[in-house]
């Protein structure tokens, strides 16, 4: 089985075939702004509430421990 997590695009060119990576780390800093401009307005711990719900959730279906989040 390939493992496509990092995968964020594939296209079919003339040329062959391209494959986008996802960059993780530019994504977590995309969140930690997110967080920090929520924080300036009051609300920024919505988004870090509806993360680790959804990371529980995931845990409890898969039937892991989600204690180290």
């Amino acid at each position: 089985m390939l493992d496509l997590r990092n995968v964020s695009e594939i296209k079919r060119t003339d040329k062959g075939i391209e494959v986008k990576f996802c960059d993780r780390i530019k994504a977590i800093d995309k969140l930690q702004e997110l967080l920090d401009s929520g924080a300036e307005h009051g609300n920024g711990s919505g988004l870090l509430d509806a993360i680790l719900s959804s990371a529980e959730a995931l845990g409890n279906c898969a039937g892991s421990e989600t204690d180290d989040l």
